[in-house]
């Protein structure tokens, strides 16, 4: 089977977003800063309560206010951070972008694009991931294909696409 599509700067775009949202380590990361981050400012805010003459509710406040604002905000800033970057190293790496050519048969994965051949055996595809757009075909745990949806004919061209893969996984 022989697939012909392109790579847009969005679909890159797209699927380190979702590698991002989706990451176990990043989750761990983010739970454990909050935690660290909540609990200093709390100390933080103990200590200036002990050596001020101020009410402990109004601490107590301003303590709901920042963490709520904190909480609000922060995934938000961190995507647009992310965001940013890809974007930037999108305009260092031209090659990523354009029309893709990706064969699959018995013998493993064969990109055709860029006028040459790079061969993936079986043994070093290791899983294919769907989301609403995109199938991903990673090679590595954080390195693949990407293949937006829009490029199959139809539905059932994309699941028999999906069923070739998962079958010749090792």
């Amino acid at each position: 089977m022989k697939l012909e599509y392109r790579i847009e700067k969005e679909d890159y775009i797209d699927f380190n977003m979702d590698q991002f949202r989706n990451s176990k380590d990043l989750k761990k990361f983010f739970i454990l800063q909050k935690g660290v981050i909540s609990s200093t400012l709390l100390i933080f805010i103990l200590y200036l309560y002990k050596y001020t003459d101020k009410p402990l509710y109004q601490f107590l406040l301003f303590y709901g206010f920042i963490l709520i604002g904190w909480t609000l905000f922060e995934s938000l800033v961190i995507r647009f951070l992310v965001r940013k970057k890809l974007e930037s190293e999108t305009k260092e790496n031209p090659k990523l972008f354009g029309r893709k050519i990706l064969e699959v048969n018995k013998n493993g994965l064969y990109d055709l694009s860029d006028n040459q051949v790079l061969e993936i055996r079986w043994l070093d595809v290791k899983f294919i991931d769907e989301s609403k757009n995109y199938l991903f075909i990673f090679v590595v745990t954080s390195l693949g294909y990407i293949i937006p949806k829009k490029f199959f004919e139809s539905e059932r061209e994309k699941d028999e696409f999906i069923e070739i893969i998962k079958n010749n996984i090792i």
